[in-house]
């Protein structure tokens, strides 16, 4: 547990990442991301990371460059970011999106701050997946230029399913929900 009271992500024991996981497996971590998104506490999970960082807003976005057909369409108010399965896990842990250097303390990342990098999304442009195993998070431009993008601002996480389909873990976890939450159907009376 850091100074500021938020606790790092556990060390990751591999530099490669995990291989993509099952539809039942997506779900799961779909439905963790979506249980974080509901949590009450993230306006303090904010705050609590602009003064461990001392960065009221950590993100910066640019125009990406989206070289090849792409497989996820894109909107103008939109900024996506590709990650591995790590960065969707330290989500649902954290409720707030991090860079590698935030999110591990400096033992994993590709830069030295806590800056976390996002594309501009391009509606004349698909993005791409970059890697095995990847996931792309997207979040309104909007919340990214506000400060840190907490779970419950992000709007879809993108990846593969095992049949190669491009799929929304956290719509997947939306559906499922709402389909739990609709009432029994009714069955008819029996006359006794």
């Amino acid at each position: 547990m850091s100074e500021a009271g938020i606790e790092s992500s556990p060390p990751i024991a591999s530099a490669e990442a995990p291989a993509q996981p099952n539809d039942a497996e997506l779900l799961a971590l779909g439905t963790k991301c979506l249980e974080a998104a509901q949590r009450d506490d993230l306006e303090a999970v904010a705050a609590d990371h602009a003064l461990m960082t001392g960065k009221d807003n950590p993100n910066a976005h640019s125009p990406g460059l989206f070289v090849g057909e792409g497989e996820v369409p894109m909107s103008a108010d939109s900024v996506y970011r590709s990650v591995d399965v790590r960065a969707i896990h330290d989500l649902a842990e954290s409720g707030v999106v991090r860079g590698a250097y935030t999110a591990t303390g400096g033992e994993r990342a590709q830069t030295s701050g806590h800056t976390t990098f996002w594309n501009d999304g391009n509606p004349d442009k698909k993005a791409s997946f970059k890697g095995k195993g990847p996931y792309i998070i997207e979040a309104p431009k909007a919340a990214a230029e506000a400060g840190w993008v907490t779970a419950d601002k992000v709007t879809a996480i993108h990846t593969k399913n095992p049949a190669g389909e491009v799929v929304d873990m956290l719509g997947m976890a939306r559906q499922a929900a709402a389909e739990q939450a609709k009432p029994a159907a009714e069955t008819p009376a029996t006359q006794p």
